[in-house]
């Protein structure tokens, strides 16, 4: 039995040349948030893409998963910024995503850096959202311990 679902939907437009798309998920959260099939790789647009709500939904798991790893270890943190990064390249088939990429910064009391990176790295290792990739894109990590 689930612990949990949750649902998206998108409402598609238009042929492939034409397309926009309305993506909104079960929870209302976010509203509805327009994209495009055609300004896909368009990165400075004003319309979402499949690769930034994977990179959204990395960013936040991992988030949580390092906090929760950090505070396992006696490890309280005070704050976390994360930014993650999904690669979309061409390749033979057409567009493929090939690699995601974490910038972690952390403020965390009483833990020097080389700890922070094992934890980092080991929180990487959990978090549901990459465990979910593994094996179909590359990886990167760059965590740094900021000292307040």
């Amino acid at each position: 039995m689930p612990v949990t679902e949750r649902m998206a939907s998108v409402t598609l437009e238009g042929d492939l040349r034409v397309t926009t798309a309305s993506v909104s998920g079960n929870s209302r959260s976010y509203g509805e948030l327009p994209s495009s099939l055609v300004e896909r790789l368009d990165a400075d647009n004003d319309k979402t893409s499949p690769e930034e709500l994977i990179a959204s939904a990395y960013a936040a798991d991992y988030a949580m998963q390092l906090a929760t790893t950090l505070s396992s270890h006696g490890n309280q943190p005070e704050r976390l910024d994360v930014k993650a990064k999904c690669v979309l390249d061409r390749n033979a088939d057409g567009l493929a995503i090939t690699r995601m990429q974490l910038e972690v910064k952390g403020i965390v009391p009483r833990l020097d850096s080389g700890d922070f990176e094992a934890l980092a790295r080991k929180a990487e290792e959990r978090c549901l959202v990459s465990t979910a990739m593994q094996g179909n894109v590359e990886f990167e990590l760059n965590a740094e311990l900021v000292t307040p």
